[in-house]
């Protein structure tokens, strides 16, 4: 594989992989994930990995943010003694 080298090659690559990975598994909650990152990368300073390791925490809550409620409730089983809320977390 090629090397990539300058901005695109970093934190844009990295946001690309990360979406194309939640559209191939978890497709319903692309757009959420999409939504969340836009509002984080819309913030970013630079596109090296310094920029990248200043943007994990920010992504990450917006992240939490987004999601935060959206599992099922806690009295649903999924399987026998196990509740739905333990098997999601």
């Amino acid at each position: 594989m090629a090397k990539r080298t300058g901005k695109k090659a970093t934190l844009d690559v990295l946001a690309e992989r990360l979406q194309a990975f939640a559209v191939e598994r978890f497709p319903s909650a692309a757009a959420d994930l999409f939504a969340a990152l836009d509002a984080v990368l819309a913030s970013r300073d630079g596109g090296d990995e310094a920029a990248i390791e200043r943007l994990r925490e920010p992504a990450r809550n917006a992240i939490r943010e987004r999601f935060d409620g959206a599992g099922p409730g806690s009295s649903l089983e999924t399987s026998p003694t196990i509740r739905a809320d333990a098997r999601y977390a």
